[in-house]
Order: C-alpha cells, then structure tokens, then sequence
C-alpha cells in the first residue's frame, strides 16, 4: 500500500509525463483543465508536500505537551512547573515566552542577513527557534481561557481554531481553497459567499 507521500509523486509524475506528452504534440493544453502553467504549478506544490518530511497533527502536539509539562525541567535540574498541566504560569506568561522564541528567531535573522551566519547554520537555528514557537503556541492555546485559579480543563483546540479561521478568510477574500477534515480541498466560492453575490459583500 502506497504512502500519502508516494501517491502524491505517482501524481506529480503522472502530470508531468501528460504536460510533457501534450508539449510534444504541440497541444496548448494538456487533457485536463489546466493549462501549461497550472499543471506546472500543480507539479511544483505537490513537490513541495513530498518534501514535508513530517504529518505533526496538532492534536499529536497537545498531547505530548500535556504528557511533558509535568516533567519539564529547569536548567537545574528541577520541576520547572508546580501544576503538572503549567497553569502555575498566567497565559500572559506563555505568551511572553513565545515572544521570546521570536526574539530569538528574529536575531538568528539579523546575523544572517547581515552576513555573520551562512544560510546552511541560519536554517538549522531557524527551524529549531520556530519549533520552540510552534510548541509555546500550543500551550498558550491550552492555557488561553485559564482564569485567576481556575485553569481551563481543555483550552483552545488550536487545529480547529486555524482551519475554521482559515476557511473564513477563504470566504472574504474569494479564495477557493479551504481545510475540510484535515485535508486540503478547493470549492468554487467566486459566483456566491453565504447566499449573496460578491458585488452585495462589498
């Protein structure tokens, strides 16, 4: 059984030998309804996903915060967490510290546009900084609706969060791609959003 990974190059290659069958023959289009550009650009967007060597789920995320925060450590070797869930810290509190990852980033970005860090070193600090954002985000997603002692049992569900938020700039700005069941999916949004045409938005 084929990969996600391995089907999306089976397709890739596949649309590549049409555009390259259709060029040959002299033919605008290849058999599809795309044009040399689009299908080109469908191959180049499918690439980019195989290369995404990781699927991270955002619930896999919270999960393995939740199973870690109890055991966190500080650089002296203690609990850095006096609740197991880290809502011993204010959301204020998370949030500063993904501030602070971006700082960090943003300082690693200073060195190499400025020329102190070759792109090989900029990349690697780079990914590790805007991990450390990913993971802080996802706790202060957690620890968003805590209240003075009373610490929220769930959160915010930040997968949910950013697809719904992400359909709905879909909508305002008429594109037609939208995130549906963790998938990437294109409906037609340009002749009607929500029952009205896009000259009564306006």
């Amino acid at each position: 059984m084929q990969t996600q990974a391995q089907q999306l190059e089976h397709i890739a290659k596949t649309l590549e030998q049409m555009l390259h069958a259709a060029a040959n023959a002299g033919a605008r289009h290849v058999h599809i309804p795309l044009t040399f550009g689009e299908a080109q650009a469908v191959i180049d967007s499918l690439r980019v996903d195989v290369s995404i060597k990781t699927d991270l789920r955002f619930g896999t995320l919270r999960f393995a915060n939740r199973f870690r925060l109890p055991v966190f450590k500080n650089k002296h070797g203690q609990t850095a967490h006096s609740k197991p869930d880290g809502s011993d810290w204010s959301p204020a509190q998370w949030l500063q510290a993904v501030v602070g990852e971006l700082g960090e980033y943003a300082n690693f970005r200073k060195k190499f546009e400025r020329g102190d860090l070759s792109e090989h070193d900029f990349e690697e600090y780079a990914a590790k900084e805007l991990a450390d954002v990913q993971t802080y985000l996802d706790i202060l997603a957690m620890r968003a609706l805590d209240k003075p002692d009373q610490p929220h049992a769930r959160g915010i569900d930040l997968g949910a969060a950013t697809m719904a938020k992400f359909n709905e700039v879909s909508l305002r700005v008429r594109a037609d791609v939208f995130i549906e069941n963790g998938l990437v999916m294109v409906r037609d949004v340009g002749a009607k959003i929500d029952g009205a045409s896009p000259a009564q938005k306006e």
